[in-house]
């Protein structure tokens, strides 16, 4: 399979947007709660595998999953979802580095850009049940207002920005692989 510039420009739009991900997915940044709301103290930060304040974090997984029996089912989804999105653009940047270094028959970019695909419709729907959940929760707004309990962190925002690059990198792999799919039948 030849390399043009398309896929060298893919390939770093994909590597950007994974990093996007994996930090959005590891950081307990997604919400920021007034320091008023729960305890005294600087405020506290809530992510989908985390609950930090000033001095701590916890974990999901401590004290038989308390506090996400206090955010509700919901959450359990939305962390599926963007697991399966994470996984997704992995994948999808192994079989494109693996393609680039290997001369194969198959067209490997179809691949990558359906994972893509994949990859923004969960994490998609992940920030959009989060953002709606928060919001009915908490009053969660893009800034803090005075009815608002807590408002939406650069965390949340990065995903946002990460499903963005994601979908513009699987386009430009979409395209590639109808290109190199062209040349081979003419």
């Amino acid at each position: 399979m030849r390399t043009t510039c398309m896929v060298i420009l893919a390939l770093f739009f994909l590597v950007i947007s994974n990093l996007a991900i994996i930090i959005s997915f590891a950081t307990p940044y997604w919400l920021e709660f007034r320091s008023s709301e729960l305890m005294q103290g600087a405020n506290h930060h809530r992510g989908l595998w985390a609950y930090c304040d000033s001095s701590s974090c916890k974990w999901v997984f401590d004290n038989n999953f308390l506090i996400q029996k206090e955010l509700g089912e919901w959450i359990h989804a939305a962390q599926a979802l963007y697991s399966v999105g994470f996984a997704c653009g992995l994948i999808s940047l192994m079989i494109a580095t693996v393609a680039l270094c290997c001369n194969c028959n198959s067209n490997a970019h179809k691949a990558v850009a359906v994972l893509l695909m994949i990859a923004v419709l969960c994490m998609g729907v992940c920030l959009i049940i989060y953002g709606i959940q928060m919001n009915k929760q908490y009053k969660a707004g893009l800034t803090w207002r005075e009815d608002s309990r807590a408002k939406i962190c650069w965390s949340f925002w990065l995903g946002i920005g990460a499903c963005a690059v994601t979908f513009l990198t699987s386009v430009i792999y979409a395209c590639e692989g109808r290109f190199h799919q062209y040349d081979r039948e003419y």
